[in-house]
């Protein structure tokens, strides 16, 4: 012994808006916002199931224990997702692993609900196919919990009180027997608001969300195709937003009188903090001339913009 120790560290990015559980209780969010959140985690998911051959190559990964509090809201307000203490590769074998612990129960699948997933299963794909339908079941709660937040009273969209999944179904830890009554031999799933028509990205989004809960898991979308669905959306956002004033912010316009004679105020709640910002501009500006842009691009290991 030569008296010198190696230490190892991780460090990781910090994300001082916590998680997306902490951010949707406290703030209303735009709908650009929404669905850049509903991108990102869509990305990162699809990152985590893909296999990736080569020298940098990555096998498939299933989460198996996605929610709202596993995902982090980065200072862009895109999100990526952390904890991956459950997460099971593509190599491993899975017909060892303990199919009991999957997830927070609140979020689980029917099929894990209903301890569907048995031996058979395990020969397909190292099992991994199993648990990645599972996760799309998951997701689709966490997109629900971030449409219930989003806002535009220009679309008659209004945001509700931030809610878990089956919150006023089931107690604060729900028991399996209580989740099992619920969605397997009820079959509720959450309410969906009806506002969500009123523009494409969200109506879309909101119907991805339907097919992603499916009770069978051969029925729910696959991550490529929602993938698809949110990259979509985001383009058509980024074209509304020149025609929507308040697409990207949660701010009302106040005139001081009635005409618009002198000066018109813009109160706007900032996306990413409680801060309210007030800006006077010159009466010869109309809201239709006030375009918030926010646009922001950034690279993140679990939200892949590719």
């Amino acid at each position: 012994d030569n008296g010198l120790a190696t230490e190892l560290w991780l460090v990781t990015d910090y994300h001082e808006n916590g998680s997306l559980f902490e951010y949707l209780r406290a703030h209303i969010i735009s709908i650009e916002q929404a669905v850049k959140m509903t991108r990102s985690i869509t990305n990162g998911l699809a990152y985590l199931h893909t296999e990736i051959n080569g020298l940098d190559g990555k096998p498939g990964i299933a989460h198996r224990d996605l929610k709202s509090r596993n995902i982090l809201v980065k200072s862009c307000g895109e999100c990526c997702i952390g904890d991956l203490g459950l997460a099971v590769r593509l190599i491993e074998d899975c017909s060892t692993l303990d199919l009991n612990n999957v997830g927070t129960r609140r979020y689980m699948a029917p099929e894990i609900i209903l301890d569907k997933i048995v031996q058979p299963d395990m020969i397909y794909n190292g099992g991994l196919e199993a648990f990645k339908k599972a996760d799309i079941y998951s997701y689709s709660l966490v997109i629900w919990e971030i449409l219930r937040r989003c806002e535009c009273s220009s679309l008659n969209i209004s945001a509700s009180a931030y809610e878990m999944p089956y919150q006023n179904l089931v107690s604060n830890d729900p028991s399996i027997e209580e989740m099992k009554s619920i969605i397997c031999d009820r079959k509720i799933r959450p309410p969906i608001n009806s506002s969500w028509d009123n523009l494409n990205p969200l109506k879309d989004i909101s119907k991805s969300v339907r097919e992603s809960w499916f009770e069978e898991p051969a029925s729910r979308l696959n991550i490529m195709r929602l993938k698809k669905i949110m990259n979509n959306a985001w383009n058509e956002i980024s074209t509304l937003k020149n025609q929507i004033t308040d697409l990207t912010s949660c701010g009302d316009f106040v005139s001081n009188d009635s005409a618009i004679n002198d000066t018109t105020s813009y109160h706007c709640k900032s996306p990413f903090s409680n801060t309210t910002i007030s800006t006077e501009f010159p009466s010869s500006l109309t809201s239709n001339d006030i375009i918030p842009n926010i646009v922001i691009k950034s690279k993140d290991v679990f939200s892949n913009d590719s």
